[in-house]
């Protein structure tokens, strides 16, 4: 997605939520969800322009860090990834499938330190990989 459609969706006073990004079908199965659609919702992104300091040209980082991003089972229907881009910039986001298995949400997107990088991949060392990162 672009940055232009970030702005629109954010300057928007529609209902609805926004589709960052379809997850792979390995991972959808994972959730036994029946979409591969990760969606936010409009709350969730301007929190994550006002608390974690995002411009919205960042926000497709989102969308990096899930197709690219090392991806660990660390909950029941839940899926984090851990990512750092070419700017050597670090990032953790989780989604969550809902209990009907029928849609996907980001529930945590944020930078991290490369220390925080290191320290939650070997926390998480005993935790189902689902992917290394690409």
């Amino acid at each position: 997605m672009l940055e232009v459609d970030w702005r629109l969706y954010l300057a928007s006073d529609q209902p609805g939520y926004f589709e960052i990004c379809a997850l792979d079908p390995e991972l959808a199965a994972h959730l036994s969800a029946s979409t591969m659609a990760v969606f936010i919702d409009r709350p969730y992104a301007n929190k994550i322009l006002k608390k974690h300091n995002f411009l919205v040209e960042q926000l497709s980082s989102m969308k990096m860090t899930i197709e690219r991003g090392v991806a660990i089972a660390d909950k029941d229907r839940h899926v984090t990834f851990f990512y750092k881009n070419s700017a050597k910039q670090y990032f953790k986001a989780s989604i969550k499938v809902t209990r009907n298995l029928d849609e996907i949400f980001l529930c945590t997107f944020h930078k991290i330190r490369a220390e925080e990088f290191q320290r939650k991949m070997r926390q998480l060392a005993n935790k189902p990989l689902l992917r290394e990162g690409k």
